[in-house]
């Protein structure tokens, strides 16, 4: 079960680096024109990364 699991959690993460990649490219030509747009809600998207920071950290945790 421990392996499945482990295969899985790196199956995601390496989806999410691809995904991750690839807004970050498609986004640099918008991206300071998206900054001015997303300015106002600057902290709740910082709030909303870190708690997506601490999921991460707690599926690590847990997976080990």
């Amino acid at each position: 079960m421990r392996k499945i699991w482990k295969g899985f959690v790196n199956i995601v993460e390496s989806c999410l680096t691809r995904i991750g990649n690839f807004i970050l490219g498609f986004f640099k030509p918008f991206w300071s024109w998206l900054k001015r747009i997303l300015y106002p809600y600057r902290y709740f998207i910082f709030a909303l990364d870190v708690i997506l920071i601490i999921l991460l950290v707690v599926l690590m945790i847990c997976s080990i």
